[in-house]
Parts: structure tokens; C-alpha cells; sequence
């Protein structure tokens, strides 16, 4: 085939490719999340850079006092050094991910599923309202679909080979992925089990194999392992100390409680935000999976996958107590595959139909999104709160305090006090900033607020009253009710 032809052939998926790319990159420094998270991950990659000390270790889960692995970190140091440390660098390195994935879930499906699977995946994958926060949005698990994409194909290709030395090869190769999957996050954990008793039950006359994947493994997670033998296993420590402490009790929890996760994960993944599209979505994956026969050999093989990934995870949330929609990650991505694959399989009238409900489905979803990207804030930011102002911000900061010793940094618009973000912005222009220890002692301090003068004078914010007494020497306006205070120690 000509490259003209090539391009031809290919175009309906490079122009879900652009529209994936736009949705991505609009409006980036508003719609980004630029958060408490995010000022600590960029800190330790500058600080990985700049004192060249590379970690073992990543960034402390949201829910507990563990860690995740640092191939995250690793990932944003590329655009990190090219941009030389803006923090757009974080939202660039989503997109570019993001764009990644969807060139692999279409040539990977394609090969093994057909053109049309291959399409509508690639189509969901792009209009999806929460891929495309994942897509402009530098989170740890954000990252996860891409080498969840890579590992199923892997078990495919290792199931489909009948090459011995080739299967242990392929089988090695998949549990680094995996071992990197846990790296990234420790959601993944259900989808590394799932393989296990996959291989374990079909493969179960070449234990190879799994031997070979239990390797590859290890390798994938070797520097949690490096780490956790140098600091006498903390990390598991940790770890052990959560999964046995008191949590909720699921059996004081109902049916309906149970649920929500995996309705709400139909519902921000595929369903346009729509409660009423997740639940409808839900109950026909339930049934496409309890009366749709597929015929293929690979079609079974990520069916078996989905069975198994839902068993841990069922398992998994009963034992976890604040069990949450991202969770089920692993299952939406094999989803992505699947939903096209049970709808081609439909005879030819239910099956137009399924069409037509997806392309409502695309099309709603894709109105959600562009609705969303006129927003002033980034995901899960306060309203007007953004990036951009953060900017703003810190052009105003260092030009007003470029002839003071040392100043500090507060906020009382959000959850985040001691702005870590605006730290890290600061310290990139060269603004000398106090430690959040050290705001009895500052002179100067910047404080974000919406709140009037009164209010700010009267605030019993820690980070504000031990700062007492001070003086407001001048304030700007920055937009959406948000206000810039310049406290002077009195």
C-alpha cells in the first residue's frame, strides 16, 4: 500500500487523533489541575534534576501514609528539563501520554480485533470526559492506561505464539509492564493477579510462563524493592499497618453503597458525567457479558481477563474501606476493547441500534467535554482557581519582593494552606520563600484569599495567626474574586 493509500486508509483515526490532541490541549494552563499534589511531585523531580539525586521512592498515596513507586517522577523529568521547569511541563507530559495511549489502543486493537473495534475504542478513548482530564492532568494513576494498553497486548501476542522460548520471553516482558503498572499505582494489583490465575489456568502445563512473568515482575517493581531493602521494608511497613488497621466494615454497608463505585465508573468514564447513561451502560455491559458469545480465541481471552480483574476487585472492596471509582481502572480499559467487540458480534439490526446508541453516547459525551472547557479553574480546583492565575500570581510576587531578604506564601482559597504550588513556582524564578515552619519569623507574607481586609485581619488560619501581628501593605485584584495580600510584620 502507497503512503497515500496508508494515509487514506488510516484517516478516520487521525482525525480522532486531532480531535483528541484539541480536547487535550485546550485552554491547557486554565483546565490543568495544578494542585498540593502536584506542587510536591514537580519539587522532587526539580530537585531530582538540579542535586541530581535520583529516587526510589514516589510520592505518598492519598489515603495513607505509604508510597508509590517513582517511574511517575521519572516520566516528567524529559519535559521537565526541556521546559526548563514551568510547570506546564506536568500537563504537556499527560497530554503527550495521553496521545501515546491512543495510538496504541488503535494499531493494538486493530491487529487483533478489526478496524472497527480498533475505531470505536480510539473514539471513546477521545471523547471520554474523564480520559480527557487524565489527558491534561499530571496524576500518578493518569498514566496507568498506557501500560495497561501495552500488557494486554503482550498476553495477547503470548497466548496467540506457540513458540516456547518466545512465550517465556513475552511472559518476562508482560510482568515488567505489570511490575511498572504497580510502580505507577497500586490499583494495578488487581489486573497483575488477574494475569496470574489467567496464565496460571491456561497455561497450566508450561508453569514457565508464569515463573518467567513472577520475574518480570520484580524487575518492573525492583526500585520499591531497592528502596524498601535499604530502609529495613518501611514502605511495607507502612503498607501492612493500613491494610490492618480498623476500616469501614462492609458488612454494615448496603447493596447500593457496594455499587456506586462501579456505576459511577460507567458514568465518568463512558458515560458523560450522566447518571442516568453510567447506569443504562452498566446493565448492558452486565448482560453483553452473560449472553453475547464471542467466537474468537483472543475475544475469550480478554473476556477471561475482565472475569478475573472484576474478582479482585470485588474482593479488594470489601476489603477497603474508602473503595473509589478509579479503582477500576484496569476494568475500563479492557472495557474500551470490549464494549466494540460484544456490539460487532450482535445480529444486524440490535446491532445498528448498538451503534447508533454509541454514537450518542460519543456525542453527548464530546458536548460534556467542550461545556467543560470553558471553566476557570482545573479539575478538582476551586472556582476561578487555575494555573494561570498561579501565574499571574507569581509574576506579581516576583517583582514586588525582588528587593526583600526572605518572604512566605499562604492561602486560605483552598485546602491547601501552605500552597505548595506557588512554592514551587516561586523557587523556579529564584523568590527566596521561608519554610511553612517559619512563618512566626517571616517579615513578608503573601496571602491568596477571597476574603475582604477585615476578615483577612481577624483569619485564625494557623499559617495567618502565627504570623501576627501584621500589617496589610497592599493587595491586587487577580480576577473571579480572588485577591493577592501583602502582610508586613508589624
Amino acid at each position: 500500500m502507497s503512503i497515500r493509500g496508508k494515509i487514506s486508509y488510516h484517516l478516520p483515526f487521525i482525525l480522532l487523533l486531532v480531535i483528541a490532541l484539541f480536547l487535550r490541549l485546550n485552554n491547557l494552563s486554565t483546565l490543568t489541575t495544578f494542585g498540593r499534589d502536584q506542587g510536591i511531585d514537580f519539587s522532587t523531580v526539580k530537585k531530582m534534576i538540579v542535586e541530581r539525586k535520583p529516587t526510589l521512592i514516589g510520592i505518598e498515596v492519598s489515603i495513607a501514609q505509604f508510597h508509590q513507586g517513582p517511574v511517575y517522577l521519572y516520566m516528567l523529568v524529559p519535559l521537565f528539563l526541556l521546559l526548563q521547569f514551568d510547570p506546564i511541563a506536568g500537563a504537556y507530559t499527560a497530554v503527550l501520554i495521553s496521545v501515546i495511549t491512543i495510538a496504541l489502543l488503535y494499531f493494538f486493537t486493530k491487529k487483533f480485533f478489526g478496524r472497527k473495534t480498533a475505531l470505536i475504542s480510539s473514539a471513546l478513548f477521545a471523547v471520554s470526559p474523564e480520559f480527557v482530564r487524565e489527558g491534561n492532568t499530571p496524576l500518578y494513576q493518569h498514566f496507568l492506561p498506557l501500560f495497561l494498553i501495552i500488557a494486554i497486548y503482550v498476553l495477547l501476542e503470548l497466548f496467540k505464539t506457540t513458540e516456547r522460548s518466545k512465550k517465556h520471553g513475552l511472559a518476562l516482558f508482560l510482568g515488567i509492564i505489570v511490575g511498572i503498572c504497580l510502580e505507577i499505582h497500586f490499583l494495578a494489583i488487581t489486573f497483575a493477579l488477574a494475569i496470574f490465575t489467567l496464565l496460571f489456568f491456561k497455561l497450566s502445563k508450561n508453569l514457565k510462563v508464569v515463573c518467567f512473568y513472577f520475574l518480570g515482575i520484580l524487575i518492573g517493581v525492583s526500585p520499591t524493592i531497592f528502596f524498601e531493602l535499604k530502609h529495613q521494608f518501611l514502605n511495607t511497613h507502612l503498607l501492612w499497618s493500613y491494610l490492618t488497621s480498623v476500616h469501614d466494615s462492609t458488612s454494615v454497608r448496603s447493596l447500593t453503597r457496594l455499587t456506586v463505585p462501579w456505576i459511577e465508573s460507567q458514568t465518568k468514564w463512558f458515560g458523560a458525567d450522566l447518571n442516568i447513561l453510567g447506569v443504562l451502560i452498566f446493565a448492558w455491559n452486565i448482560y453483553a457479558f452473560l449472553r453475547i458469545r464471542l467466537k474468537l480465541s483472543h475475544e475469550k481471552t480478554l473476556r477471561q481477563l475482565l472475569l478475573h480483574v472484576t474478582g479482585f476487585s470485588l474482593f479488594f472492596e470489601f476489603g477497603i474501606g474508602d473503595f473509589q471509582a478509579h479503582y477500576l481502572l484496569p476494568l475500563l480499559v479492557i472495557e474500551l476493547i470490549l464494549i466494540p467487540t460484544w456490539i460487532i458480534q450482535l445480529k444486524f439490526t440490535p446491532r445498528l441500534i448498538s451503534y447508533l446508541a454509541m454514537l450518542i453516547i460519543i456525542c453527548v459525551s464530546l458536548n460534556a467535554v467542550m461545556y467543560a472547557s470553558f471553566a476557570n479553574h482545573g479539575y478538582s480546583m476551586t472556582d476561578g482557581w487555575s494555573l494561570r492565575k498561579m501565574q499571574s500570581i507569581t509574576d506579581i510576587i516576583t517583582s514586588d519582593a525582588q528587593d526583600r531578604e526572605r518572604v512566605n506564601i499562604a492561602s486560605l482559597i483552598d485546602g491547601d494552606a501552605r500552597t505548595y504550588p506557588l512554592r514551587y513556582m516561586l523557587d523556579v524564578r529564584g523568590v527566596p520563600i521561608d519554610s511553612f515552619e517559619n512563618y512566626s519569623n517571616s517579615k513578608v507574607m503573601y496571602l491568596v484569599s477571597r476574603i475582604n481586609e477585615n476578615e483577612v485581619n481577624n483569619s485564625m488560619l494557623w499559617e495567618v495567626a502565627s504570623f501576627k501581628p501584621f500589617a496589610i501593605g497592599q493587595h491586587w485584584e487577580l480576577g473571579d474574586g480572588i485577591q493577592l495580600f501583602r502582610l508586613e510584620k508589624e
